[in-house]
C-alpha cells in the first residue's frame, strides 16, 4: 500500500486532507520499509487525536526501524526468542527476559523472583505511574563487570512491566515496560523501553531525551525517575476493525511524550489478534533476573494504577477488579528457592499503589 492508497481509504475528506498535510511536513522516509511504515501510520492516524500526532512513532515487530512523525526513520531493535526463553540480540549476545507473563516461555535466568498483580478479564488496557530506582538501588544486572558492558553470559536484567493477555496468564500475548541491563546494546545505569507481542520482543533505545539515563548516585538529577505509561488495545474505526496496540509514555522529569503504535494484525503480531469483542486481563509486575546471589532492585513504585475499559475510561485498580488466582499479589520465584528471596511490598494506598523491593539473599 503506497501513501496515496493509504489516504484514499480514509472516508472523511477533511480528516484525509489533515493527515496528508501533516505527512507532507514530516521527514521523508529513506528506505522502502520506512515508506511502508509511514503509509500504515497514515491510516492509523484516523484513530489518534490530532493533539497527539506530534508524538507518534509507528513500528512493526520484524524490522529494526520505526517511522516517527517528527524524526522520520529511527532505529529500533528486534530480538529473537531462544528455546530457553532468553532474547538473542543481532550480534548473538543474550538478554534475560521475564518468564511468568511471557508467551509460552520456559526456564530462563538462574533465579527470577517477582511480584505480580492480575486483573479480571474485562479490560482493554492498563496505565500507571511507574517509579524506577536510581542506579545504586539496582545490583548485579551487569554481568561479570558492574561498570562495563556485559558479555553474553552476563545478561541479567531488572524489569517493571505491564501485560495484556487474552488466554491464561501463562500464555500472555503482549507486554510493555521498562528494564535495565548491561547486555550488549544496553548500558548499566540506563533504562530502556520494550514491548513483546506474542513472544516477539522489540526494544527502543534512547527513547528519552537523555537516553533513558538512570540516576548515577550523586551525579546529575538526584532521586528516582517516574514515567506514566498506558498500554492498551486501541479501538478501531469499525466494530470489525481490530484497532492497534498502543503504548503511551510520558517522562515526568522532562515532560517528554511518545506514543508507540503498531497495527493489530496477525501478520505483525505473530498470529495473535486482539479482538475487541473479547475482554482482556491485565497484570503488572516487578521482576529481577539474575544468575548469582546478591542481586536486588529496590524501591520500585506503582502509583495510580488504572484499568482502561473499551470506552477509554480509566478506573482506579481496586481489590474488586483483582483476580483471586495464583498471581493476585503473588510473590514467586522461578529456578530458585523462594526461601532465599526477600520480596518486600509496602502498600502505599488500598488501591494497589505500592513500593516493591526484590532481593536475592
Amino acid at each position: 500500500m503506497n501513501l496515496q492508497q493509504a489516504l484514499s481509504v480514509i472516508d472523511n475528506p477533511t480528516l484525509r486532507d489533515d493527515i496528508a498535510h501533516r505527512l507532507k511536513s514530516a521527514p521523508k522516509p529513506k528506505t522502502k520499509k520506512g515508506r511502508e511504515l509511514r503509509n500504515k501510520l497514515a491510516y492509523a492516524l484516523q484513530t489518534i487525536p490530532k493533539s497527539e500526532w506530534g508524538h507518534i512513532q509507528y513500528y512493526d515487530l520484524y524490522s529494526n526501524i520505526a517511522y516517527d512523525l517528527d524524526l522520520g526513520e529511527v532505529e529500533t531493535l528486534s530480538g529473537e526468542m531462544t528455546p530457553d526463553g532468553k532474547v538473542k540480540l543481532p550480534d548473538g549476545t543474550l538478554l534475560q527476559h521475564p518468564q511468568q507473563f511471557t508467551h509460552k516461555m520456559q526456564a530462563q535466568a538462574e533465579c527470577q523472583p517477582y511480584r505480580g498483580i492480575e486483573s479480571y478479564k474485562q479490560w482493554s488496557g492498563i496505565e500507571a505511574e511507574i517509579t524506577f530506582p536510581p542506579a545504586d538501588n539496582i545490583s548485579y544486572v551487569a554481568g561479570v563487570d558492574q561498570d562495563q558492558y556485559a558479555n553474553q553470559y552476563g545478561s541479567e536484567a531488572a524489569y517493571n512491566y505491564m501485560t495484556i493477555y487474552n488466554g491464561g496468564i501463562e500464555n500472555a500475548d503482549a507486554e510493555a515496560g521498562i528494564f535495565t541491563s548491561a547486555a550488549t546494546y544496553f548500558r548499566r545505569g540506563y533504562y530502556y523501553l520494550y514491548t513483546s507481542i506474542n513472544g516477539k520482543p522489540k526494544y527502543f533505545r534512547d527513547f528519552l531525551p537523555d537516553g533513558g539515563q538512570a540516576i548515577q548516585g550523586s551525579d546529575g538529577f538526584k532521586g528516582s525517575r517516574t514515567l506514566w505509561m498506558r498500554f492498551n488495545v486501541a479501538p478501531g474505526l469499525t466494530l470489525t476493525d481490530p484497532g492497534d496496540l498502543r503504548l503511551n509514555v510520558i517522562d515526568y522529569k522532562t515532560g517528554f511524550q511518545k506514543i508507540y503504535t503498531t497495527s493489530n494484525t496477525p501478520e505483525l503480531n505473530a498470529g495473535t489478534l486482539f479482538d475487541l469483542g473479547i475482554d482482556h486481563g491485565m497484570a503488572r509486575t516487578t521482576s529481577l533476573l539474575v544468575n548469582s546471589p546478591g542481586g536486588y532492585t529496590k524501591y520500585n513504585k506503582w502509583m495510580n494504577t488504572k484499568l482502561v475499559d473499551w470506552q477509554n475510561n480509566a478506573h482506579l485498580w481496586t481489590s474488586g477488579y483483582t483476580y483471586l488466582g495464583p498471581y493476585n499479589g503473588d510473590d514467586r520465584a522461578y529456578q530458585c528457592n523462594l526461601n532465599n528471596m526477600t520480596i518486600e511490598s509496602t502498600m502505599i494506598s488500598p488501591h494497589y499503589a505500592e513500593e516493591v523491593t526484590v532481593r536475592i539473599n
